[in-house]
């Protein structure tokens, strides 16, 4: 994902940490992991619009690990905590915590 560089995304949206809001150094004590983050622009300033969370096996996105995320990032319940499974597809974690299938993601 890093390589790609995508917009919105970049080489620095990819495994992000996060603690109050502000990024800190990767894998600090007490700090959260976004995997993917989407911001609405190039800057590290532009607001995160999405956060990503891959899950693999029996993994699910329980939603107090969404309020972690969201927490740690520093935005509120508008923005959209949207899991990614090979096996199971998209589910979009929105501000009431509803799960909203939204596509289908096959290896």
């Amino acid at each position: 994902m890093r390589e790609l560089d995508l917009p919105g995304i970049g080489k620095h949206g990819v495994e992000q940490s996060f603690s109050a809001g502000d990024t800190v150094r990767y894998g600090l004590d007490g700090s959260v992991r976004t995997d993917i983050k989407y911001r609405d622009g190039r800057t590290s300033a532009a607001p995160i619009r999405a956060i990503w969370d891959l899950k693999t096996g029996r993994a699910r996105l329980a939603s107090k690990r969404v309020g972690e995320l969201r927490d740690a990032v520093g935005v509120d319940g508008i923005v959209p905590v949207i899991e990614l499974h090979i096996d199971r597809s998209i589910t979009v974690k929105n501000h009431m915590f509803y799960n909203f299938i939204i596509g289908a993601a096959h290896a």
